[in-house]
C-alpha cells in the first residue's frame, strides 16, 4: 500500500550480477576461496574480477567468446583466464555421442 492508502506493486530490477559480485568480494575478503570460477563475460563483473586478481586471486571466466566484454577481455594481459564455452564440448562429450550425431570424432588434448 503506498502512502495515498492505495495498493500499488512495485516491479523491483534484480540485480543477480552486482550480487555475484560482491558476494565473490566478500569470499576473497574472508579468504574462503584461492580460485573463483565465473560463467559470464559481462562487463558488470570487471570491477570484482579486477579487485580479486589484485588480491592475488586466481579467476577462470567462462564465456561465449563473441560475448565478452572489453573490460574483461582487457583483464587477459593481468591473468584473467578466459575459456571460449564453444570449444568445450571436445572435453565434456563422450565419443559415442559423436558417432550418434554424426558430427567427426576429435579427440580432446589430455589436461
Amino acid at each position: 500500500m503506498n502512502k495515498k492508502g492505495e495498493y500499488a506493486i512495485q516491479d523491483m530490477k534484480c540485480n543477480f550480477d552486482v550480487e555475484i559480485g560482491v558476494d565473490m568480494l566478500l569470499d576473497c575478503e574472508r579468504n574462503s576461496a584461492a580460485t573463483f570460477v565465473l560463467w559470464s563475460g559481462d562487463s558488470d563483473f570487471a570491477d570484482p574480477v579486477s579487485k580479486l586478481m589484485s588480491a592475488g586471486k586466481k579467476v577462470v571466466l567462462f564465456s561465449t567468446a563473441r560475448k565478452i566484454s572489453r573490460e574483461l577481455s582487457a583483464l587477459v594481459q593481468d591473468g584473467l583466464m578466459i575459456f571460449d564455452i564453444q570449444k568445450i564440448r571436445d572435453f565434456i562429450c563422450w565419443i559415442r555421442e559423436y558417432k550418434a550425431k554424426g558430427t567427426p570424432v576429435k579427440v580432446a588434448p589430455k589436461l
